[in-house]
């Protein structure tokens, strides 16, 4: 668990990635500049994709360059552990809780609850994609007759392409899901 490298090696804060990652170019300007914002209870997501239209607060913003930290108005908003800046008291904490593993990693509102993070805080517009590839896990476990069709679809690669359109343009729909206002969040103190 990554959170337990972190704690173990001592390290002040640290970036966790998955491997559907794709970083900026000036992802080493953007590092350092988080490092000199973030705090030991925080975790600041540097991609989050919402649902649905979401609210962010621009109370009491950091500005980072072009970009701005703004807080979620609710844990329930923070949608993903794709790539985000922790602090080490929060590695703590969700190393601590979730050991063995009860919480998948980007359950953020259970973290929140049982209180081994304290403060979310998203780095905004998104510097973060992530490639539209075709999942490898297999979700449909049953060999029957509709499924063994669906994955022969699956199989030609204009049905491949298709796909990976299709779930680009949804990534790309709910990275616009985020709507900043003015008014304070409990993350923002």
């Amino acid at each position: 668990m990554a959170c337990g490298l972190i704690v173990e090696q001592g390290l002040s804060s640290a970036l966790i990635v998955e491997d559907d990652v794709i970083l900026p170019d000036d992802i080493d300007q953007i590092l350092d500049s988080l490092e000199s914002e973030i705090r030991q209870d925080d975790v600041i997501s540097i991609y989050n994709r919402t649902m649905s239209i979401e609210k962010f607060s621009s109370f009491n913003a950091i500005e980072v360059g072009k970009r701005q930290i703004v807080c979620p108005l609710e844990a329930r908003v923070m949608r993903t552990a794709a790539a985000y800046v922790i602090g080490k008291k929060t590695a703590e904490g969700i190393s601590r809780i979730n050991n063995p593993v009860k919480y998948v990693a980007d359950d953020w509102q259970a973290f929140y609850e049982i209180g081994a993070v304290s403060r979310y805080r998203l780095l905004h517009p998104i510097p973060v994609k992530l490639w539209p590839f075709v999942s490898t896990l297999s979700y449909d476990s049953t060999s029957t007759a509709h499924s063994l069709i669906r994955h022969a679809l699956s199989l030609i690669p204009f049905n491949q392409q298709l796909r990976q359109f299709r779930r680009a343009m949804i990534v790309k729909r709910r990275e616009k899901n985020i709507r900043i206002v003015d008014e304070p969040s409990k993350f923002s103190l």
